[in-house]
């Protein structure tokens, strides 16, 4: 007999267009109680550090309050261009209108002349012609 578990099934999960239930408001008082034991946690990290018998459960936990109290560490993104040189940046101010509709065939209408065209926000989709 075939299982009926697995794949997509209508109705699972959120609503479409749901907020989360974790508000604003609620996320800030979970970091005003997380920060209640701030001193806890960084006691239990040195406890393993001196001590380190498998306590990793303790570590995660440690780390998860103080993730929640402070935000975790912002980490350093680099962008680069081709070969990690500088980014290429087109001026087209002085394009043509026959350049930018050449541009706009092949990449969509990212633009219009006087800045945002207005249209999809994420510059995608089919171009117009």
């Amino acid at each position: 007999m075939k299982g009926r578990h697995g794949g997509k099934r209508s109705g699972a999960g959120r609503p479409a267009g749901r907020k989360n239930a974790a508000t604003l408001e609620q996320r800030g008082t979970i970091q005003e109680i997380a920060r209640d034991y701030t001193d806890l946690a960084i006691r239990t990290l040195a406890e393993v550090a001196a001590k380190s018998e498998n306590d990793s459960a303790r570590v995660a936990a440690a780390n998860h309050i103080l993730d929640r109290g402070y935000g975790k560490a912002t980490q350093a993104h680099r962008h680069a261009g081709p070969n990690g040189g500088p980014i290429p940046i087109v001026d087209l101010t002085r394009a043509t209108d026959d350049q930018l509709d050449a541009i706009e065939a092949i990449f969509g209408p990212l633009a219009a002349a006087g800045g945002d065209d207005g249209g999809d926000p994420g510059g995608e989709g089919e171009a117009s012609g």
